[in-house]
């Protein structure tokens, strides 16, 4: 099953999430992404091609995770995080 990713919805009446990073970007040699917050609360997490196709996706209840994405081929990638109706989009490359 795929999943696409369109972009934000402009049309939804969602806010952007603020303090959240990740690292390392571009992925190092040991293939984990890690997903920094400075507010601790729940999130769910999505990780999309550059074509809009979902590969990974997942949620915590921590307020940092650490995603294993060596499965994933050489590339440019979008992490869409979302909490309480709040969103992010950040782009990194492995």
């Amino acid at each position: 099953m795929y999943y696409y990713y369109r972009g934000h919805d402009s049309s939804t009446n969602t806010e952007e999430l603020t303090h959240i990073s990740i690292s390392p970007n571009p992925i190092s040699s040991n293939n984990i992404l890690s997903i920094l917050t400075k507010e601790k609360r729940d999130f769910k997490y999505s990780i999309f091609t550059s074509n809009g196709v979902m590969v990974i996706s997942g949620s915590t209840e921590n307020k940092s995770q650490n995603i294993d994405v060596s499965r994933l081929s050489e590339g440019i990638y979008i992490l869409k995080i979302t909490s309480d109706n709040k969103v992010t989009n950040l782009k990194f490359i492995k």
